[in-house]
């Protein structure tokens, strides 16, 4: 019981700090387009994609080991 809590805590955590990253690189990739110079606006927009991409899979991650924890639960 105790290791099923610390999975669901482990995950919840991994998905809240992954929105809240996501949440932030968005807000940066809306705010490099108001940047007047093209080398920080460059250096800027694929900072924040890269923040996009690794928290998209930092809210995946969670999604699938639960969709494959009930996928498991059902065949059995």
């Amino acid at each position: 019981m105790l290791q099923e809590i610390i999975w669901w805590g482990k995950l919840l955590v991994i998905s809240v700090f992954s929105a809240a990253f996501f949440s932030v690189g968005v807000s940066m990739l809306i705010g490099s387009y108001d940047l007047k110079n093209p080398l920080e606006f460059i250096a800027v927009f694929f900072a924040s994609n890269f923040m996009i991409l690794a928290s998209a899979v930092g809210i995946l991650y969670p999604a699938m080991q639960i969709f494959r924890r009930f996928r498991q639960k059902e065949q059995q």
